[in-house]
């Protein structure tokens, strides 16, 4: 009788007794981390990504009784102004649109560049400055020369309409009168 009361007595120790089940290191976040350290049943680790990164996929990762993850942990992801579009007459040298990096625009032989001929990708997402547009070299010629010459030519009549005026209001001479005044 005494056997079995020590037998039943180990079985009810035997129920009582929980079987500690971890997941194990969830792995190692590329450009972020996770706060977790201890990865047993129950746990949530929590991802976090470096400043110009964000998560991709949910940032809480828990272990489950079977010793496997709800999921594997999200990845972070460089932030991105995206694809600045394409030009014409030209060329984008870069091809990397993450924040921090910048590309450069070259235009074709016999075009000229109208803008800023680089580019960086902002904090905010967003790129430094809007495409650079290119003029076609023999008529953005004739189009700056023909403006610098309408120009001279404006401004030297009006320098003659004024000095006519001041002439014909004040006379040749400071302190002379006209001799229409006589």
């Amino acid at each position: 009788m005494h056997r079995f009361e020590i037998s039943n007595h180990f079985n009810e120790v035997k129920e009582k007794l929980v079987k500690i089940v971890s997941c194990g290191h969830p792995g190692k976040i590329e450009n972020g981390g996770s706060n977790g350290r201890a990865f047993l049943v129950g746990y949530t680790v929590v991802a976090s990504c470096n400043g110009d990164f964000y998560i991709e996929g949910n940032s809480e990762v828990t272990c489950h009784s079977n010793g496997t993850w709800s999921q594997q942990l999200p990845k972070c992801v460089a932030m991105s102004c995206g694809s600045p579009g394409s030009v014409e007459n030209g060329f984008i040298e870069g091809n990397v649109y993450d924040v921090g990096f910048s590309i450069s625009i070259t235009c074709n032989k016999g075009f000229t560049l109208m803008g800023q001929p680089s580019l960086t990708c902002l904090a905010s997402t967003s790129w430094s400055e809007i495409l650079p547009t290119f003029v076609k070299n023999s008529s953005s010629g004739l189009i700056v020369a023909l403006i610098a010459t309408i120009s001279v030519i404006c401004g030297l009549v009006f320098i003659v309409v004024i000095g006519c005026f001041i002439h014909k209001q004040y006379g040749n001479v400071a302190g002379q009168k006209r001799s229409d005044e006589a």
